[in-house]
């Protein structure tokens, strides 16, 4: 209901992770439990439908209606610093499973990674959100964040790009980041009417590469319709796949 959980439907995991510096991260209270939030309705949040923060792929999201949120439907760790070691963010996030869930129109993103691992989506319909899926680089701007198995979901009729991985790095390191294309799987997705792209894929070119022992694939997806408004945040924009 609306206004619940400071503004969000439901939060799992530990608060306060932000106040504790690395040196502290052996004594930060994760979240192991096995956690099941399944067939909830969460709908018209002030900012997000459900928020995990330090949890560790434990936590699996089922057969919810996630619809509506002043922001995003699913937020997965934070981008927030410690505030004892600058540069440091100890709030991070995997889920188990997220499964067939219904993810529309939240007014920022369905699913947002700030800070951690998407592991197993599979067979959700997330569509009218600004973005879909949208994993950006590390909040620390040093490495890329990965992606397990996005399979069988319906990313469509979303006004900017269905799924955006956006392994850009961050300004002024002073140094050259290593990271490996994130997304393990992409397979047997449907992006439909997008407005900007179906799939945006993006790796820096400043990155060292690593030696990964899984494949990376993207295969039998279908795109049909996207594009027809470019996003003018990135110079190539509104494609079907946009690697």
């Amino acid at each position: 209901q609306p206004g619940t959980q400071y503004g969000n439907g439901i939060v799992a995991g530990t608060q306060g992770s932000q106040y504790l510096s690395p040196t502290h991260s052996f004594f930060i209270p994760i979240w192991g439990e096995y956690t099941n939030i399944n067939n909830n309705r969460i709908l018209s949040n002030i900012n997000d439908g459900i928020v995990l923060k330090n949890v560790q792929g434990m936590t699996d999201i089922v057969g919810n209606t996630i619809n509506l949120n002043g922001r995003n439907g699913i937020s997965v760790g934070s981008n927030i610093q410690s505030t004892q070691s600058q540069g440091f963010f100890m709030d991070w996030a995997s889920t188990r499973f997220i499964y067939q869930n219904n993810i529309k129109n939240n007014v920022n993103y369905g699913i947002y990674v700030y800070n951690g691992f998407l592991y197993e989506t599979i067979l959700n319909e997330i569509n009218s959100n600004k973005k879909g899926i949208y994993v950006p680089e590390h909040p620390s701007g040093t490495n890329t964040q990965t992606v397990y198995d996005l399979l069988c979901n319906d990313l469509s009729y979303n006004s900017e790009e269905g799924f955006n991985y956006d392994g850009k790095i961050g300004p002024n390191l002073g140094f050259q980041p290593s990271g490996t294309p994130g997304v393990r799987r992409l397979s047997n997705n449907r992006f439909l009417s997008n407005g900007a792209d179906g799939a945006r894929y993006y790796l820096d070119s400043n990155y060292l590469t690593e030696y990964t022992f899984f494949p990376r694939r993207t295969f039998n997806n279908h795109f049909e319709g996207n594009g027809f408004n470019p996003n003018p945040a990135y110079l190539i924009s509104g494609y079907g796949l946009n690697i």
